[in-house]
């Protein structure tokens, strides 16, 4: 322990990494604070930091924000009420974000402007909060008169590949619909420069509209991009088209199209086939590489009543699973939402909702091997065997951790209540825990969009949408640990942030309102006098913030 007795000026800076572990493990209260900003915050995501922590991504107020946790719950870039800004003046939904490889990210968003119109950002957002962008981003799509939709992204240390639908460009005859698109990209260097034209390539110029595409690096500077075709469809209704396929392209670091001009076949059954978007809560990935050059993809075959279909394709555009492997025997009686992650080994693990009658929800899993096989049996694996548990199967978190387990959250709970609980399966699709564990039981927070990340130790950090304090600064985004034996990290020590210049024993001058003890982790950034004793668990003094302790005064430090 450390004792100041006398007249001594800090004004040292440190980094917030030093602030202690602050986790709460019971579910009743469920996490800690991301951010409370005093405005609604909305649909958060979340990745690694490459350190054991989490960068978490939202939006609110009209804009985007973010904050990075340390593995010991600790907040990095600002105090819990004032959350850093990445983009501002936009509203719309976050489609991809993905790791800069550096702990950092890249996000691309959809800004929706009018029923014809919309804007594409992309964003870069590093580990030390810097935004190597600007405050506003790139946006894609410079025309700025087209629909444009489902951006996904790709990056490796050449650069970033942003793909998305866009309606016909220049095209009078079809009401401007998602429906009447073609597929475009855009690559940009590090620093942001297009290396594709102004306006970027069409991925594609056989006949035929394309729309929904999926994107996975072919980490040499290039990218494999799938899209849902219509060049074999047939136009039933205003509108409706059936018989739809899904082809691919592989794209050079240059722009080249690999493929040719035809494009390569990835299921082009009489059914409709499509590539998967899960809109709602919020995208995620139906493509992974193989990390073997090639890529695998789980699509839908007839979307109305879909089954799931997984094939791998190498660099040379073999399909290296013949016509798709089935992931489910049974078609789904409704459109489930879909999360995929590699299985470390060349395959794919898979996990989805399936909504059977207004009683009966699972969710399900299932990995196929680098082979084609389905390594968890014919029947995927039910992850909640409550057959009457009434989950949200809308809202289906998955991660890996580096010992190849997945863990998997979803929403339970009886009519009137919104829990999230989690279960981890090994690679052999057995479940680790005797029971599901519950991870917020707090009715008053009433989570949703559930976002994984992996953390330290092999365990996993999930972050929420929370209502707890809706009354007084709307929803928030809070955070809980998983640890790898299904407990939840219970380390609760309190982090304190000065918000304004005063007395260390005002309340006014901290963020909880409250004079901070001698448990307590402390960040300084502002011009702090201490008058009387004081104690804290430990310190971080942070520019242009500086500490000064008046003369016989006795200030103590634990760490």
């Amino acid at each position: 322990m450390k004792h100041i007795y006398l007249f001594i000026t800090i004004a040292m800076r440190f980094s917030a990494d030093t602030v202690k572990a602050q986790w709460n493990g019971n579910p009743a209260i469920a996490g800690n604070p991301v951010s409370r900003a005093l405005f609604s915050e909305t649909k958060p995501r979340c990745i690694s930091d490459g350190a054991g922590g989490m960068l978490c991504i939202w939006s609110g107020n009209g804009g985007f924000y973010a904050q990075r946790k340390t593995s010991s719950g600790a907040i990095v870039w600002s105090a819990i009420d004032k959350p850093i800004q990445i983009l501002s003046g936009i509203n719309g939904n976050i489609f991809d974000m993905i790791p800069d490889g550096g702990g950092g990210a890249y996000v691309s968003i959809q800004q929706n402007t009018t029923d014809t119109t919309t804007n594409i950002y992309v964003q870069h957002l590093k580990n030390d909060g810097t935004l190597p962008y600007g405050p506003f981003g790139i946006r894609v799509n410079p025309l700025n008169n087209h629909y444009n939709t489902d951006p996904k992204i790709c990056c490796d240390a050449t650069g970033i590949i942003v793909t998305w639908g866009e309606e016909i460009r220049n095209n009078a005859t079809f009401p401007p619909t998602y429906l009447y698109a073609q597929v475009y990209a855009q690559r940009y260097d590090p620093s942001g420069v297009p290396q594709w034209g102004s306006n970027g390539m069409q991925v594609s110029t056989a006949p035929g509209y394309k729309n929904t595409p999926e994107i996975i690096s072919d980490d040499n500077g290039g990218a494999f991009i799938a899209f849902t075709d219509y060049r074999n469809a047939d136009l039933r209704y205003v509108y409706a088209y059936y018989n739809l396929d899904i082809y691919a392209q592989h794209i050079s670091k240059t722009g080249s199209r690999l493929w040719g001009t035809t494009d390569l076949v990835i299921s082009n059954d009489s059914s409709n086939q499509n590539v998967y978007v899960n809109y709602y809560p919020h995208p995620a990935k139906s493509m992974i590489s193989d990390s073997a050059g090639g890529f695998i993809i789980v699509y839908a075959n007839d979307f109305s009543n879909p089954a799931l279909f997984a094939q791998r394709v190498n660099a040379t555009g073999q399909l290296l699973f013949g016509k798709g492997v089935l992931l489910s025997s049974a078609k789904l009686n409704e459109r489930p939402y879909l999360n995929i992650v590699s299985d470390g080994e060349g395959g794919v693990v898979a996990c989805w909702g399936e909504w059977v009658n207004s009683q009966n929800n699972y969710v399900r899993a299932q990995r196929v091997s680098s082979t084609g096989g389905l390594v968890w049996g014919a029947s995927p694996v039910i992850v909640c065997p409550v057959a009457d548990e009434n989950f949200n199967h809308d809202e289906i978190g998955m991660a890996r951790d580096n010992l190849r387990n997945v863990f998997i959250t979803w929403h339970s709970g009886p009519f009137g209540t919104n829990m999230v609980r989690a279960q981890k399966l090994n690679n052999a699709g057995v479940p680790q825990w005797a029971s599901a564990i519950d991870i917020c039981t707090n009715q008053d927070a009433n989570p949703s969009f559930v976002s994984l990340a992996p953390g330290d130790n092999n365990s996993m950090i999930a972050v929420w949408q929370d209502s707890r304090n809706q009354a007084t600064s709307g929803s928030d985004i809070y955070a809980i640990k998983i640890l790898s034996n299904g407990n939840l990290a219970d380390n609760p020590a309190q982090a304190f942030f000065t918000t304004t210049n005063g007395n260390w024993n005002d309340p006014s001058v901290w963020t909880s309102g409250q004079v901070p003890d001698a448990n307590a982790d402390v960040v300084v950034r502002n011009q702090i006098t201490v008058t009387v004793d004081a104690a804290c668990n430990s310190l971080s003094v942070q520019q242009p913030g500086k500490i000064t302790i008046a003369p016989g005064v006795s200030f103590d430090i634990k760490h």
